[in-house]
């Protein structure tokens, strides 16, 4: 993601500038330390199964140190891409797995909540 250079066509002179000065701005913006910790960072249907109930995570190779948030929009991004219509399943998706995030991070925080 960080290399997006090689990967622009020759007949895209102009899709680095604008590529960098958001790359700048992301990488200078403050996050408070409660909204960082180690995430996936490609968690999307082949990279996890479901036993009994619980959802268990592989293929680690992305995982990095970064915003809780882009956790969060990586899964959703991987809903919308993947799904021709993703109106009526995101409208049910978002709210469920927002739901079931923020019970995890709670438990993660506070274990006596959960």
């Amino acid at each position: 993601m960080l290399d997006v250079r090689r990967h622009i066509p020759s007949d895209q002179p102009l899709v680095p500038d604008p590529w960098q000065r958001v790359l700048f701005r992301v990488r200078n913006r403050a996050c408070p330390a409660s909204q960082l910790g180690l995430i996936h960072q490609d968690a999307h249907g082949g990279n996890f199964f479901v036993d009994d109930g619980r959802i268990m995570l592989f293929d680690f190779d992305d995982c990095c140190y970064g915003p809780f948030a882009m956790e969060i929009g990586i899964v959703i991004f991987y809903v919308a891409v993947l799904l021709g219509e993703p109106d009526d399943f995101a409208a049910w998706f978002v709210p469920n797995f927002l739901t079931g995030y923020r019970s995890e991070i709670d438990a993660r925080l506070d274990p006596q909540a959960v």
